[in-house]
């Protein structure tokens, strides 16, 4: 032979096949040799008998076991092949020196079960080993192309999250109560509502079951769930809950008369011994001209004081600083959000900067916010979002909210808001936000809607 022939056979045999290891070093001295074939491109191997041929291959195997046989089952056509698919070798297990069949597939067709598959994609690469083994991911870790798709399952009423709907509110007078169930008169009709065992029920403080009794005035947040045989599920419940604020005229012992703006006339609030300390520590100077805002509770005398609205000292109006003029006017506003009015009124809301020109309803007299607004009229619609639990909704302007201009507060239930009241909503609107009542406020963000349209977040 000659020399360069010499040569070529030495580097064919030096060479290791495609995707298996090395030339072995020491063969294995219990298995005896095979006997080369005459032909193929393994003719000069020599190895242990019956010696798996060790290839790369891109298969998959629907049925997820080492064993399973790719190769389609009889009678079944195989799909046809993607134009960019290139020709793959078989991987079925053979003597040694058997040449692999070029031209086949079997990751393209249908597997043993007869569902079609498709071609793999390179991730899905495996190393079949002497033994078939896999040495890549596990045909547990494989997951189908459907269980990868799938979304995952959400859970929970959508609190917390962007735009997630708001709550059912019903408010009325209570017509009965027992221990398992309420009725409350709402317009003229009785609506029936499940009192669980865990049902939170506020009447000047964390009451129970017993203060739910006929002719007080409750409002209810509805739970989630269908209805059962005791009408919705109740998930809170406030009675005779008040709130007063507004600027002080006058002040006794244990009385404050606060002027509410001119949509709201005045009120006579009583402050209990219990809860003077409370509203102290907000409001160290109750006199004629200061600010004040407390939760009340309906009381034959009038409202009673429970506790503070706000979270800071109140101060003069004459004190508030008005932005500059030429203060940029934000399309989204970020603040402080609280409620006001009656139990039983609408869905709206009072926006600080209503247009005191022409007809859009605002207040000549009223101070300009602490913050830059856009002016709106009434009849326009904001679009309030709860920052502490991700519930938005759109609510009409239906008033002027000249008190909630005095006011250069934050509020505290999620992180500190930046200051500033930029809304007050009824409290149908308010509960169904996600806010609770005898806190007073949440933290929000408003957008109005200008031209139809509301701007993002």
């Amino acid at each position: 032979m000659p020399p360069r022939h010499r040569r070529a056979a030495s580097r064919r045999h030096r060479k290791a096949p495609l995707g298996g290891p090395a030339r072995p070093a020491v063969p294995d001295p219990g298995v005896p040799p095979a006997e080369p074939s005459s032909s193929g491109p393994f003719a000069s191997f020599r190895g242990p008998a019956r010696r798996l041929v060790p290839v790369q291959v891109q298969i998959r195997r629907a049925t997820g076991r080492p064993d399973a046989d790719p190769t389609p089952p009889a009678g079944k056509a195989e799909a046809p092949e993607p134009a960019i698919a290139q020709t793959e070798t078989s991987t079925k297990p053979g003597p040694a020196g058997t040449e692999p069949t070029a031209g086949t597939n079997p990751t393209a067709g249908t597997d043993p079960t007869g569902q079609a598959t498709a071609a793999p994609s390179p991730a899905g690469t495996e190393h079949v080993g002497e033994a078939g083994a896999q040495a890549g991911p596990r045909a547990s870790e494989r997951a189908k192309p459907a269980e990868r798709a799938k979304p995952r399952s959400e859970g929970g009423d959508g609190g917390g999250k962007p735009g997630a709907p708001t709550w059912g509110v019903r408010a009325g007078t209570i017509v009965d109560a027992t221990a398992r169930t309420i009725v409350l008169d709402v317009a003229g009709t009785s609506v029936r509502f499940g009192v669980d065992e865990d049902v939170r029920v506020w009447r000047g403080g964390r009451g129970t079951a017993g203060a739910l009794r006929p002719g007080r005035r409750a409002i209810v947040r509805v739970g989630g769930g269908a209805p059962g045989a005791d009408g919705f599920r109740a998930d809170r419940i406030w009675v005779d809950i008040e709130r007063v604020a507004g600027t002080i005229t006058a002040c006794g012992r244990d009385t404050v008369e606060v002027d509410m703006g001119p949509h709201r006339g005045r009120a006579r609030v009583v402050i209990p011994p219990h809860a003077l300390g409370a509203v102290q520590v907000r409001h160290p100077r109750m006199q004629p001209g200061y600010l004040f805002d407390v939760i009340c509770v309906d009381s034959p005398d009038g409202p009673l004081a429970v506790r503070p609205g706000t979270s800071q000292p109140g101060y003069r109006v004459s004190d508030l600083a008005a932005p500059e003029p030429a203060a940029p006017v934000p399309g989204t506003l970020h603040g402080t959000v609280t409620w006001f009015g009656g139990l039983a009124a609408p869905a709206g809301a009072a926006y600080p900067a209503v247009d005191p020109e022409g007809l859009a309803g605002g207040c000549a007299d009223a101070p300009a916010p602490c913050v830059a607004m856009p002016y709106l009229s009434l009849g326009s619609e904001i679009v309030v979002r709860n920052e502490c639990g991700g519930r938005e909704r759109s609510v009409p302007v239906a008033e002027c909210g000249c008190v909630a201009a005095r006011f250069c507060d934050r509020c505290t239930e999620c992180g500190a808001s930046p200051r500033g009241r930029i809304a007050e909503l009824t409290p149908a609107a308010f509960v169904g936000l996600g806010g609770e009542l005898d806190a007073g406020c949440f933290n929000a963000t408003v957008r109005p809607v200008l031209g139809g349209r509301a701007a993002r977040w």
